[in-house]
């Protein structure tokens, strides 16, 4: 009863279910024999095998990265130098940078104009000067046709180098105009609608009375020719009365002028004494 008590189950791979208690009593005491069984045993022989498996694996990556390590320091050795070329390329870049800003704001189009400008005018000098001595006696025939062909050979480079640039600069502006007025446009299309309107404009206004010029002229006023006045529109020109004028010619006193509104836009002001041709609203 003890035995069926303490047995483990029957169903055991290994077969231990049918092994007695004695038994199991005296294989605890034989170390020797434990060791033997569980070495022996199914599962500790898989984890043995996927052990030496793994050893294997690891023996032999550890072996390929020794390998590679003077790969490794020869890479590193090489990135070094090149990083060590960058920065010296990127010193030389800068400088020739610095150089070339330089040139450019030296030797422009416009500064390569008047620099042929100057040799022109310096060549064409000279060969006067050559004329003169010639025509002086001072310089022979020989040496003065040697040294003026020479003179004017430099004069007429010179004169087409400057053609060729003044070309070259008018087609530069002709270039950069469209794109300045495009960057123009896009400036003023970017910028706010405040900055694109004027200053409001102050306009003052004087307060006028409309009067009838019977009542401010103490006389006729002169009417337009009847040669001038159109008839209305949608009226035929046999109904239509010309009205004429009440009077021809009308001799006017000077002092009278001032008072017609119609023949002066500004105010006219009269320190005259005579009061007698006061006008109505005053």
């Amino acid at each position: 009863m003890l035995r069926s008590r303490c047995s483990p189950p029957s169903g055991n791979a290994d077969g231990w279910g049918n092994v007695g208690t004695g038994q199991l009593r005296q294989l605890l005491h034989d170390e020797p024999k434990l060791r033997r069984i569980v070495r022996l045993s199914k599962k500790v022989q898989s984890l043995q095998s996927e052990q030496e498996k793994y050893l294997m694996a690891n023996y032999t990556m550890a072996k390929k990265n020794l390998s590679l390590k003077p790969w490794l320091e020869n890479g590193k050795a090489s990135l070094a130098s090149k990083y060590q070329q960058l920065q010296e390329m990127k010193t030389t870049y800068q400088e020739k940078q610095r150089k070339l800003e330089i040139h450019l704001q030296k030797w422009n189009l416009q500064a390569a104009v008047t620099h042929v400008e100057t040799e022109l005018n310096g060549a064409e000098a000279e060969s006067e000067a050559q004329v003169e001595r010639f025509l002086e006696g001072t310089v022979s025939l020989n040496s003065f046709l040697e040294t003026f062909q020479s003179s004017r050979k430099v004069v007429h480079l010179r004169k087409c180098q400057l053609e060729k640039l003044q070309e070259a600069f008018l087609r530069d502006r002709r270039i950069q105009h469209p794109l300045q007025a495009r960057l123009n446009m896009t400036r003023v299309c970017r910028a706010p609608v405040s900055q694109h309107l004027a200053a409001p404009r102050a306009y003052r206004l004087t307060p006028a009375f409309l009067i009838p010029s019977e009542n401010v002229a103490p006389f006729p006023l002169l009417s337009a020719p009847p040669y001038r006045i159109l008839p209305p529109l949608g009226t035929q020109a046999d109904q239509y009365q010309v009205s004429q004028p009440r009077t021809r010619s009308l001799n006017l006193p000077h002092r009278l002028v001032a008072y017609i509104p119609l023949l002066s836009p500004k105010p006219y002001k009269s320190n005259y004494a005579d009061k007698r041709y006061q006008l109505p609203h005053q």
